[in-house]
Order: structure tokens, then sequence, then C-alpha cells
């Protein structure tokens, strides 16, 4: 379940990105809830920052 987790995570970050700046405070929430999934949640964060 928990990989389940990481991947809904990913998706949820992709789709932000292409919203555009209302993704970039989700981001913030969803690092602050997952923080046991920082590993997977650092690629996405190096691309919305770039």
């Amino acid at each position: 379940m928990k990989r389940i987790n990481c991947i809904i995570v990913i998706l949820l970050v992709l789709n932000s990105c292409n919203s555009g700046e209302s993704g970039k405070s989700e981001l913030i929430i969803f690092d602050s809830e997952l923080e046991l999934y920082n590993d997977y949640i650092i690629l996405p964060k190096i691309e919305t920052r770039g």
C-alpha cells in the first residue's frame, strides 16, 4: 500500500505542475503530511522548482 500512496503523490505533483502556482501551495501540504515519502517527493520537487 505504501508504494501505491507514493505513486498517487507523484501523480498529484505532476498535475499541480500543469495547474501552475496553485499547485505549488498543494506541494507544501503534501510535503508536511507525507514526510515519510520525502524520498519519493524529492524528484518531482526538483522539476517544479527548476
